[in-house]
């Protein structure tokens, strides 16, 4: 019964945000504070969930309402809690939350600023299924000048979900060392792409 009152504060519009708040904070009920979240996330009350994710003890429930300012496309929350946090895991949890949100610029800008290679190697990945058309170039120029060969695979695997075999068939083409070629390779043959299956063939004729 009270979730189903939390719901129907939600859908009331974000007249009842104290009210909900004094709930979330008052209670210890993981269920209860789901509720709200969710009531939260109806009435379009960002700050309300920016405050949840900011002040939330309980991992879980934090990163619920991280994944919640995504799905709300709230980029500006989501880009000062991520300036805020100190938790790799909550910072994962917010580029995550920026690709749902559509933000691209800020997965570049962390895929490319030097930091914590764990943050670094997650927002690469997340360039993949989030980065689109403008991550392609991001993505062959941090193959190409990074050292650390875990950020290089990682832009290989989003150069991959990307479909971009011209740009991994050209990397392997000038590649030296044997083991980034070998994956490079990898990822290419399991391409669909015409481009992939030519060199592919070139390859096999050498």
């Amino acid at each position: 019964m009270q979730a189903r009152a939390i719901h129907y504060l939600g859908i009331s519009g974000t007249r009842y945000s104290k009210l909900l708040q004094d709930i979330y904070v008052a209670s210890s009920d993981v269920n209860v504070k789901r509720a709200v979240l969710q009531a939260y996330m109806t009435s379009g009350a960002k700050e309300a969930v920016l405050a949840a994710a900011r002040g939330e003890r309980d991992p879980e429930l934090r990163q619920s309402a991280i994944h919640q300012l995504g799905a709300m496309g709230a980029r500006n929350e989501l880009q000062q809690l991520y300036g805020s946090t100190p938790s790799v895991d909550d910072k994962e949890a917010i580029l995550q939350a920026f690709g749902v949100a559509g933000d691209s610029d800020d997965l570049i800008r962390i895929a490319t600023t030097q930091g914590d290679n764990r943050v670094r190697k997650y927002a690469i990945r997340s360039l993949g299924p989030f980065g689109g058309e403008k991550a392609r170039p991001v993505l062959v120029q941090i193959y190409t000048n990074e050292k650390d060969p875990e950020l290089r695979r990682a832009a290989i695997q989003s150069m991959f979900v990307l479909g971009d075999a011209t740009d991994l068939v050209a990397l392997a083409r000038k590649e030296s060392d044997p083991e980034m070629k070998q994956k490079l390779v990898e990822q290419l043959s399991v391409m669909g792409n015409r481009e992939a299956r030519d060199y592919m063939l070139e390859i096999l004729n050498k």
